[in-house]
C-alpha cells in the first residue's frame, strides 16, 4: 500500500512539471506555425515543479528498494586454558598422595601440566 501512494504521489508531482515544457503561451517547444514575436518573462514554475518532481521520484525508488540485510557479527571464540591439574606431595616420604595416605608435616600442592 505504502508503495502504491508512493507511486501516485510522483505521479501527480511530475504531471505537475509537464507545463515546463510548454513556453507561456501554452505552446509546445516545437511547433510548426510561423515565428511569433513574444516578449519574455521569467518562468516561476518550471523550476519548482522540476525539484518537486526530482523529490518525487527519489521517494519513489527509496520506497521500493529492498531493505538493507541486518549485519550479523559471529560470536567471538574465547578458548579457555584447561585448568592445572594439582597433586598433593609430602615431603617426608618423598611421594604423591595416594600412594602416601598420611603426611605428618602436611601436604604440598604441585601444579602438574
Amino acid at each position: 500500500m505504502k508503495k502504491l501512494l508512493t507511486g501516485l504521489l510522483a505521479s501527480l508531482l511530475l504531471v505537475n512539471a509537464l507545463p515546463a515544457f510548454a513556453d507561456h503561451h501554452g505552446h509546445g517547444r516545437y511547433s510548426y506555425g510561423p515565428p511569433v514575436e513574444h516578449h519574455h518573462h521569467p518562468h516561476r514554475g518550471a523550476p519548482l515543479a522540476w525539484v518537486l518532481g526530482g523529490i518525487a521520484l527519489g521517494s519513489a525508488l527509496v520506497a521500493i528498494a529492498p531493505p538493507p540485510r541486518p549485519v550479523v557479527a559471529a560470536p567471538a571464540v574465547v578458548v579457555a586454558p584447561p585448568p592445572p591439574r594439582t597433586a598433593w606431595f609430602c615431603q617426608s616420604y618423598q611421594a604423591y598422595y595416594p600412594n602416601v595416605p598420611y603426611c605428618p608435616e602436611g601436604w604440598q600442592p604441585v601444579a602438574v601440566y
